[in-house]
């Protein structure tokens, strides 16, 4: 059935050929686990065994003739609907047989045509949702389920992939970050989409300068302070600004905090005037601002690391959560000389070393992991170095 929508059945009316489309993400999205059954015996056969390499080729016609069905039409809402089956079929067979059609999902990404088509999609599926009330229209529910399955499909495609990420950056104003950062300003009424939005941010930002200033110009400054305080007061209370807290599970609500806080550090590491509109950001309800908000979040995770009514999996993740914290003011303060005496003010210490030693204690943890790349060794002791010739 799909393929002869996709492939074979060109000649049928638009409209009808688009509702079957928005059919089909209905049933992807209501009944996820039996939909993939069936999608992937469709297009592999009975088994759906991970251990089963799929005929690739078969996958490629039927993705590739949704996409040239979407070349044809006009409109952007049809196109869009399209664009969605197709990066649903790709989700799917990523996360079922992982990287070989990974490597496939990035060879079309590698088409401009596709990732601009894709960008509109994105755009238009944001845009609608923003009027409609998500917990009670199925279109709007829809549309936010086709926004994930884009995100997730370009969080995928990002991670450490530098060719990927300046395809997604160079739209000529119309690229990914946008749509992006509309999720997480409008995080209220689009609690499942924040995450996935700010994990495409911090693959793009990832010592990539043009990412990192598509997303300050865009105002991502604002936006990311903003969720970053949301999380905080979800995780640990009121103190941390006068704003809604963030939705979603214990692990989700970590995970927002953590992310936003590596936007920030991917501004801040390599630019000074980045770095001076994140200390100089104010923050509704929280005395210092910025600056105020991440040395509290700092003083109350390092406070809370070891406590003796604390889980071992809390203690942990406030030891992340600060060390992350740390790194941030670290960039901060190398960077803005005239925010040093007040983030030590704000710390109640007189001098950076207990700050350094963190960092660096962060550092070893994840070199000892191997969980980071030489370029990244040598961030933290750029940073590591410069609080202590501070002190």
């Amino acid at each position: 059935s799909l393929q002869h929508l996709a492939i074979t059945d060109r000649e049928n009316s638009t409209q009808s050929t688009v509702a079957t489309c928005m059919d089909i993400l209905r049933l992807i999205r209501d009944d996820a686990r039996e939909s993939e059954r069936r999608l992937l015996s469709a297009l592999y056969g009975s088994s759906s065994s991970s251990a089963a390499l799929p005929q690739t080729e078969n996958a490629n016609e039927l993705i590739d003739g949704v996409i040239e069905v979407a070349a044809s039409l006009t409109d952007p809402a049809e196109r869009a609907s399209f664009l969605a089956l197709a990066v649903s079929l790709l989700t799917v067979v990523q996360l079922t047989y992982g990287q070989r059609a990974a490597q496939h999902t990035k060879a079309l990404v590698a088409k401009s045509n596709v990732i601009e088509s894709w960008v509109t999609a994105l755009s238009i599926a944001v845009s609608r949702s923003s009027g409609l009330q998500v917990d009670k229209r199925s279109t709007a529910r829809t549309l936010v389920f086709v926004t994930g399955l884009v995100l997730s499909v370009f969080e995928h495609v990002s991670f450490m992939d530098r060719a990927c990420q300046e395809q997604l950056l160079s739209m000529d104003g119309r690229s990914v970050v946008s749509p992006c950062l509309v999720l997480v300003r409008r995080y209220e009424h689009f609690p499942s989409l924040v995450l996935p939005a700010l994990r495409v941010l911090v693959n793009l930002s990832n010592h990539c300068a043009v990412g990192v200033d598509q997303i300050v110009s865009a105002g991502g400054v604002g936006a990311v302070v903003g969720i970053c305080a949301a999380a905080a007061i979800a995780r640990y209370g009121s103190s941390y600004g006068e704003r809604v807290a963030v939705e979603g599970a214990p692990n989700e609500v970590f995970d927002t905090l953590i992310i936003s806080i590596g936007v920030l550090i991917n501004m801040a590491e390599h630019s000074k005037e980045h770095s001076h509109s994140i200390a100089a950001h104010q923050v509704e309800g929280v005395p210092g601002g910025a600056l105020g908000l991440l040395a509290s979040l700092y003083r109350t995770c390092t406070a809370a690391e070891g406590a003796a009514d604390a889980s071992a999996e809390r203690d942990t993740e406030n030891g992340v959560v600060g060390s992350y914290v740390g790194v941030l003011l670290g960039c901060l303060v190398r960077n803005v000389e005239s925010a040093r005496e007040r983030v030590l003010e704000l710390l109640g210490e007189s001098s950076f070393v207990p700050l350094a030693n963190v960092v660096d204690q962060f550092a070893t943890f994840q070199s000892q992991a191997q969980m980071m790349t030489e370029e990244q060794q040598n961030s933290f002791l750029s940073i590591i170095s410069a609080l202590r010739a501070l002190s």
